[in-house]
């Protein structure tokens, strides 16, 4: 869990890649690099991007992971929006129910995968292609 507090309360900042703020995939790309050695791709989005139907997680990201139907430690979890169905934010899983991620305009947190609205709309785990 030490591994954690240097992240938690970090702020959003959109496109945010620093310490200094981070959107939900610069939190992943920073833990990533910092904790495990990975360097992730990295790809830029204007805002709106999901209004327009984009599905730029989906597009950009998941060629370098595969989907697991286990929750392993540090495997990223991604969630859908209820009304766009388009995957629109990432988090690390932490353990089997903790997770780590940032609310837009928010700080990084620690939540739960039981809660019932992130329950409601996770879409799955996914690990990194070695």
């Amino acid at each position: 869990m030490s591994v954690v507090l240097k992240y938690l309360n970090i702020p959003f900042k959109h496109c945010g890649r620093s310490a200094s703020g981070v959107d939900c995939y610069g939190l992943v790309s920073m833990f990533y690099k910092n904790e495990l050695g990975i360097k992730l791709p990295e790809y830029h989005y204007e805002d709106g991007w999901m209004d327009q139907g984009l599905d730029l997680i989906q597009k950009n990201y998941w060629e370098h992971f595969e989907r697991t139907d286990r929750i392993k430690k540090y495997c990223i979890v991604t969630f859908k929006g209820l009304q766009t169905k388009i995957v629109s934010h990432m988090g690390i899983m932490i353990d089997d129910i903790s997770f780590l991620h940032v609310p837009p305009s928010l700080l990084v947190c620690m939540d739960k995968i039981t809660n019932i609205f992130w329950k409601r709309t996770v879409h799955g785990f996914y690990i990194f292609r070695k």
